[in-house]
């Protein structure tokens, strides 16, 4: 009887001690641990993750892509909201023409405001850019809001309709930054002005026709291309080129905006100076070129039917 409860005792002792093992050999080895997610992480990690949001009215897509704080050129704390907008039409548009952004914080409108000219991003200006059919550009729009403020409201518009194209709400302490940089994607055969005459009128107030180019730079250093032209006047009035003209310059599918050489010319100077009727000049203007794409000129009236133009190469 003495042996067996003796051999009972050592199995127990046996027992606690391979216990006390086992727990210590988990104390020992943290990297076999599985740390497990609370559920207010879970909720933080969804907050962070933002979808772009997508409207299409007519032929035209909005797309709210991100949106960051900054400080506007009156040091004002400020939001600035980035959209891509896609031309799906059949003529150039450009956003500034076409829809209305309309955002609130806490009830109350939002206004308008900008960054100072050292603070400016690529995309500044560029609501105000045409852009060929197909074609889409990344805008901003920029408005005074408050940082430690509630959530902003969204909502983007068509601009002659005023119709809902879509709605968003952001919230002000998680703000969700454009997931990626955007670049205008390169044209490098464009066909806008393939089947544009070189010549031709303006309406009844004046005749066009496209000459030569020529590189030259701004007082910047920037690549500028000065395109030539013959105007004549077809009206009973003193008038000049740039009064009887539309004039657009594409590049990559997005309007180029106009250039101001260091050295200017005659020309440059002729293209909004009054000529008498019946009398022609040469005119030029010039171009920022933004990259080594092909360039697309337009030239119309709105009378006009088919447009005077040209694709010029610069190569």
């Amino acid at each position: 009887m003495k042996t067996s409860k003796l051999i009972l005792a050592l199995c127990l002792v046996a027992t606690i001690l391979f216990s006390f093992a086992a727990c210590g050999s988990k104390v020992d080895n943290p990297d076999t641990e599985v740390k497990e997610t609370t559920p207010a992480e879970e909720t933080k990690e969804e907050e962070k993750a933002f979808e772009p949001v997508s409207g299409t009215y007519e032929d035209f897509n909005i797309t709210v892509v991100g949106a960051e704080a900054f400080k506007d050129h009156d040091d004002k704390d400020a939001l600035r909201v980035y959209y891509d907008f896609t031309n799906n039409s059949d003529e150039p548009a450009c956003a500034g023409s076409e829809v209305e952004f309309l955002i609130s914080q806490d009830g109350y409108s939002s206004e308008s405001t900008y960054a100072s000219a050292a603070d400016d991003v690529d995309e500044y200006g560029n609501a105000s850019l045409y852009i060929l059919p197909g074609v889409t550009i990344r805008c901003i729009e920029e408005v005074v809001f408050k940082a430690d403020g509630g959530s902003v409201e969204v909502k983007v518009t068509n601009l002659w309709e005023d119709e809902d194209v879509l709605t968003v709400e952001l919230d002000s302490q998680n703000l969700p930054a454009p997931a990626d940089k955007f670049e205008i994607t390169p044209i490098t055969d464009p066909t806008w002005a393939k089947d544009f005459p070189i010549e031709g009128n303006l309406g009844e107030d004046g005749y066009v026709k496209v000459l030569e180019n020529e590189f030259t730079e701004n007082y910047d250093g920037d690549k500028l291309l000065r395109v030539f032209f013959e105007f004549t006047n077809t009206t009973e009035e003193p008038t000049n080129f740039f009064v009887e003209s539309y004039l657009y310059a594409y590049q990559d599918g997005v309007q180029l905006e106009v250039g101001y050489a260091e050295e200017e010319t005659a020309e440059d100077d002729a293209f909004d100076t009054d000529i008498e009727p019946d009398a022609t000049v040469k005119a030029s203007r010039c171009f920022k070129l933004r990259s080594e794409s092909p360039v697309e000129i337009e030239v119309y009236d709105f009378m006009d039917e088919i447009p005077v133009g040209a694709i010029i190469s610069l190569g």
